[in-house]
């Protein structure tokens, strides 16, 4: 076992997700989603996590933010196990994490421009409005985006603009 000062990151040991799924007409059963993944993820790596449709990368990724709670196993980040976090704990432990979800297209409000968007989950995260268009270009740029795009709409994004 790692302490905090020598633990990576993020930490997974012994993963399950599990999904109870009642018949209508017999006995409930589980599907396993996920069953017995662990990795590590030091500061500066990046992780893809590859599979066939129905192999549970999403139900990975819904573990790790607490979005399903996990059958089995942990989810440590920066040494503080995070597996049964809940109300205020969890809230601020998922201001550190972020999902990207697998469909472009369905990951931003068609009616918001992405200054809108990138500024709503700002003022969640307690900046002053009158910092927003200009965290929102700095965040751009930092995705390797023009500032112009602050202006668009998602239906004028390709499918990579709409991911980053």
């Amino acid at each position: 076992m790692t302490t905090p000062d020598t633990a990576a990151p993020l930490e997974v040991e012994g993963l399950k997700v599990y999904f109870r799924v009642r018949r209508a007409f017999g006995a409930a059963r589980s599907i396993k989603a996920v069953d017995d993944v662990s990795f590590e993820l030091k500061s500066g790596e990046t992780l893809g996590i590859a599979g066939e449709s129905g192999s549970g990368k999403s139900s990975v990724a819904r573990a790790l933010v607490q979005l399903t709670r996990p059958t089995g196993g942990t989810v440590s980040l920066a040494g503080a196990v995070v597996t049964h976090l809940k109300g205020q704990r969890l809230k601020r432990f998922r201001r550190r994490m972020q999902m990207v979800y697998q469909d472009p297209y369905d990951s931003l409000d068609p009616r918001m421009s992405v200054s809108e968007a990138i500024g709503e989950a700002l003022a969640v995260r307690g900046l002053p409005k009158a910092e927003h268009a200009a965290e929102v270009v700095r965040l751009l740029e930092r995705v390797k985006l023009p500032a112009t795009v602050a202006q668009r709409y998602p239906n004028q994004l390709s499918g990579g603009q709409r991911q980053r």
